[in-house]
């Protein structure tokens, strides 16, 4: 992850903040792990900026006093308050999406101190340039580079493929001595799906969300772009979907 990620934790929390770039546009992965359970909230970079300045603007007063931010981001809608209980002050950040309700709680450190520090590392963050995820230019052919070696380098080859027996005969790839792909390989654990149409500056960031509205079984899943409208979803074991 390097410089797309922060890091940061307060109490008994921890939290990572991961940013997605592409042509388009720019998402930032918030997750608030705790003891018990973990959020995820994809926010834009323009929510991430007000996000930040909201922050700054809560820690300038002292005491057990109520405030609130709203702010309308496309289809979403974010709301942000400073609030108090018998612990001390803390932060809601809460995104509503449709039927979907994110939230996300930071507790300051101490009492009255704000998080100033935090609204600082964000800013940094956010402001700094990321790494743009552009569509790789593959190259069709390489003269001299057997079509056989590509398949058994690839990396969703298999290791029943590593073991088998590659031929080729003109134009047609022969492959023997295979035995039936298990559980721990990774297409056996793989959903590959495509778009209806190419979408201009679609993100992974924007197929994650998708995926994690339609689908009940998400924790753990990584997506893939495979180039062009092609996307494939990757389980930690082999699941059946329930939409």
């Amino acid at each position: 992850m390097g410089d797309d990620t922060i890091f940061f934790a307060v109490g008994f929390k921890s939290y990572d903040i991961t940013r997605v770039v592409s042509r388009a546009e720019t998402w930032y992965d918030w997750v608030e792990r705790g003891r018990k359970m973990m959020t995820r909230m994809s926010i834009s970079q323009k929510t991430m900026e007000w996000l930040a300045y909201t922050l700054k603007e809560a820690s300038k007063s002292h005491g057990n006093t109520v405030r609130r931010w709203k702010r309308q981001d496309h289809f979403t809608e974010l709301f942000c308050a400073r609030n108090y209980n018998k612990f001390g002050r803390y932060i809601s950040i809460i995104k509503v999406q449709d039927k979907k309700r994110d939230v996300i709680i930071i507790p300051e450190w101490s009492l009255n101190s704000g998080w100033m520090d935090i609204a600082t590392k964000i800013s940094v963050f956010i402001n700094a340039k990321g790494q743009s995820i552009g569509k790789t230019s593959h190259r069709k052919t390489e003269k001299g580079l057997l079509y056989s070696d590509i398949v058994r380098n690839n990396k969703w080859s298999t290791r029943e493929l590593n073991g088998a027996r590659i031929q080729q005969k003109g134009n047609s790839l022969i492959i023997s001595d295979a035995i039936s792909t298990t559980q721990n390989e990774s297409l056996a654990k793989s959903v590959v799906g495509s778009l209806p149409e190419e979408i201009p500056g679609i993100t992974l960031s924007e197929i994650r969300r998708w995926v994690a509205s339609t689908w009940r079984y998400n924790h753990g899943i990584n997506i893939f772009d495979l180039g062009g409208i092609d996307f494939s979803s990757n389980f930690p074991i082999e699941q059946r979907l329930i939409t």
